[in-house]
């Protein structure tokens, strides 16, 4: 490990590689960074477990203990440092427990991850006239590279979802997928409002209607067959929001089409 501090500005950083039985309690004075290598770890905090995987970036934030449980074997680089003036662009990963932040980074990232944190260990040991100044603006570096894998990553999770409401028999409540997205409830409807332009509902009844308008115009189907193949069990109900989105009911979109007149 290397110990460097300048004016209060405190870094600590390291390479570890553990093996079966090891268990150790973290630093819990500042903020931690650690890149898993190789293996897996163990992190318990705040009465909870969680497993981080090899490619796993996560961050903790100061306070409450912290204990690691290696599984079998485990490879990391370790960061400690001060979220100070330095930062200025906070980290943005998914917060999967409180004070806990973590992506798994796809393979370009991790690479592209591993080499910062190495170059931030040779700074630190050379410690050259600004080293501090170099070793922040890596650490920036470092943060940015994990906000921008987690963009990435809550993208091709934002668009899943999308492809999940889609599919109108899905079982999964919105709590469930926002889950399955690491994320909170709230964060999970912006980022899908700021992507789709409309709420996880809303998307997901715009899907429904499509689906509706598409079997009255190309189908003789029934309004309550059309209602069973697009999971609703009330006819009603899809004649309801069909008005409400239409101005007219399904049968009197249906007539109006074959009639050659627009809905509405």
């Amino acid at each position: 490990m290397i110990t460097t501090t300048h004016t209060g500005y405190e870094i600590y950083i390291g390479r570890g590689d553990y093996e079966t039985p090891h268990s150790h309690f973290g630093d819990t004075r500042n903020w931690n960074m650690l890149l898993s290598l190789g293996g897996e770890v163990r992190l318990g905090i705040n009465g909870r477990e969680l497993v981080f995987p090899t490619g796993s970036l996560f961050l903790i934030a100061p306070g409450p203990p912290r204990r690691f449980t290696v599984a079998e074997y485990w490879k990391l680089y370790y960061l400690h440092f001060n979220m100070d003036a330095h930062i200025t662009i906070p980290p943005e990963l998914p917060e999967v427990e409180k004070g806990v932040y973590a992506v798994e980074l796809p393979n370009g990232d991790f690479k592209r991850i591993r080499r910062v944190f190495a170059e931030l260990f040779q700074v630190c040991s050379i410690r050259r006239h600004g080293w501090y100044l170099l070793a922040y603006h890596l650490i920036q570096e470092l943060i940015l590279r994990g906000n921008m894998a987690c963009q990435a990553a809550l993208g091709e999770h934002i668009e899943t979802t999308a492809k999940m409401l889609e599919s109108l028999n899905t079982s999964r409540n919105i709590d469930d997928i926002a889950n399955r997205c690491a994320m909170s409830r709230s964060g999970f409807f912006a980022k899908f409002r700021s992507t789709f332009g409309t709420t996880p509902a809303k998307y997901r009844e715009q899907q429904m209607l499509a689906q509706a308008l598409s079997l009255l115009e190309n189908s003789d189907m029934s309004i309550k067959e059309i209602a069973q193949a697009l999971h609703i069990c009330q006819p009603c109900y899809l004649t309801a929001r069909f008005r409400k989105a239409f101005g007219v009911s399904p049968r009197e979109y249906r007539r109006n089409r074959r009639a050659g007149v627009g809905a509405g």
